[in-house]
């Protein structure tokens, strides 16, 4: 039996990372190539200090690195930051018009105690609107004119109204096993959107597209970027 006790890393700590290289043809029958000779050292400071450091050496070079580290010492306001002065937002970090969709109705969704008595929340505000799927962003411009409207009487909680006044910008959370991104998309106008999308209004803002325009190449090149 071997026994062994855990210390503390001192400042000067590191590991190596080795990332395996993305190749078709061997990922598709389940192996990888890596290149241990072009292995990083990773100091333990440098993690803490850039929580992404892992994802972008895996997508870029200590080039790349260094172009984002610049990039923050600039002092850039975030995009949180952005859309609390521009939109709305509160000190405790919740963003006017952006967040989840909705969620269908579950076994666990409860009855509210001042509620109508039934499992759920109404959806009648939803009703109506078209209900945007996963394949209506193979375009970034979303043509609301080919979805199903939305059909579901209840939902699991309630969800503000604003999320889904168009304009919107939507980020698909999941990036499909076939694609290197993330799929962003746009509409013009109030559309519905399920959990499985974050989405960006600027409904309150009337009918100005510019900043939902704005936010799905800049998601795109996020993705690119391996950031989040």
């Amino acid at each position: 039996m071997l026994l062994a006790a855990n210390r503390v890393p001192g400042p000067s700590a590191g590991f190596r990372l080795i990332s395996p290289r993305l190749e078709s043809s061997l990922n598709v029958a389940g192996s990888m190539r890596v290149d241990a000779h072009a292995a990083e050292i990773i100091a333990t400071e440098d993690l803490a200090r850039t929580p992404e450091l892992l994802k972008i050496l895996f997508r870029g070079t200590k080039a790349d690195l260094s172009l984002v580290e610049r990039i923050r010492r600039k002092g850039f306001s975030t995009l949180a930051e952005l859309w609390s002065d521009l939109v709305g937002g509160s000190p405790t970090g919740y963003l006017t018009g952006a967040g989840n969709g909705y969620q269908t109705l579950k076994p666990s969704s409860r009855i509210r105690k001042y509620g109508d008595g039934k499992p759920g929340a109404p959806a009648d505000y939803l009703h109506g609107l078209p209900d945007i799927t996963a394949d209506s962003l193979d375009n970034i411009l979303i043509d609301i004119n080919r979805l199903f409207p939305f059909q579901h009487r209840r939902i699991h909680d309630p969800r503000d109204p604003a999320l889904f006044g168009g304009p919107i910008a939507l980020v698909h959370q999941s990036p499909p096993a076939g694609r290197e991104r993330l799929r962003v998309g746009v509409t013009a106008k109030a559309a519905a959107y399920n959990e499985s999308f974050y989405g960006f209004s600027t409904g309150t803002l009337g009918s100005s597209q510019t900043l939902v325009r704005f936010l799905a190449p800049y998601w795109a090149v996020v993705s690119l970027c391996g950031l989040r």
